[in-house]
């Protein structure tokens, strides 16, 4: 019994482990397909998963994906972070909370400039 398994286990592994099993002159499936190589059309090589969304600020994910840190923003970052997270009145003498991440955006006099820090 072991041994007929042994026997067919070798004839499967045999078949599929052969890539000549074509059709004479015509390709095999994975060449009509054309996944593979330099000469394709479509060089997706990230899956959509693990592509950077540039909708969103670098540095507010930066600081998101981190337990701790501080990150110097500039006036378009302000621009976008304003609208974003609905800060309302934002001054330099009063610090304000990016919704519920934790990250508080305030003015540093040592550097000035706003500054977002978890």
């Amino acid at each position: 019994m072991i041994s007929s398994f042994n026997q067919l286990s070798n004839i499967i592994l045999e078949y599929y482990s052969n890539s000549d099993n074509t059709i004479e002159g015509q390709p095999t499936t994975r060449q009509q397909r054309g996944y593979t190589g330099a000469g394709r059309v479509h060089q997706n090589l990230l899956p959509a998963r693990d592509r950077i969304d540039s909708s969103l600020n670098a540095k507010v994910e930066i600081l998101r994906n981190k337990d701790s840190g501080k990150e110097l923003i500039s006036s378009a970052d302000l621009q976008y972070i304003i609208p974003k997270y609905d800060l309302q009145n934002l001054t330099k003498t009063s610090p304000k909370f990016l919704g519920k991440s934790g990250i508080k955006i305030y003015w540093d006099e040592t550097v000035n400039s706003f500054v977002l820090e978890k």
